[in-house]
């Protein structure tokens, strides 16, 4: 099993803010950048199976003790799976959605991110 930790995907991602496009296509290669170097930032540089479909889980530690739609959470982290694969060097195709959970809740936010091969 691979850990890693990425950053709170920002409000400017959400798909229930009727934003201009190219506000949110900004804030959507800001999310990826943000993510990639956070991976590439990790020493050792996790492991991922060569080949072969993957589950992926995500543990959500909110920010705040506010309520979070999930499925809003997910469509927000898109882009942060794009870099994450970005820098692991695999295409986030491999990926079968396994499960959310809710965390503890984490001065700023943070996402836990565990992919076993299935």
């Amino acid at each position: 099993m691979t850990e890693l930790w990425l950053p709170w995907p920002r409000p400017t991602l959400s798909p229930n803010l009727r934003q201009h496009w190219s506000r949110l296509s900004k804030a959507k290669a800001r999310y990826r950048e943000d993510c990639l170097l956070t991976v590439l930032a990790m020493k050792p540089l996790p492991r991922v199976p060569a080949t072969g479909p993957l589950a992926i889980l995500f543990e959500w530690c909110c920010p705040t003790r506010r309520d979070y739609d999930s499925d809003n959470l997910l469509s927000r982290m898109k882009a942060g799976v794009d870099g994450m694969c970005d820098a692991l060097g695999f295409n986030d195709k491999r990926f079968r959605y396994s499960a959310q959970t809710f965390g503890p809740v984490v001065k700023g936010g943070a996402v836990r991110v565990r992919i076993t091969a299935l």
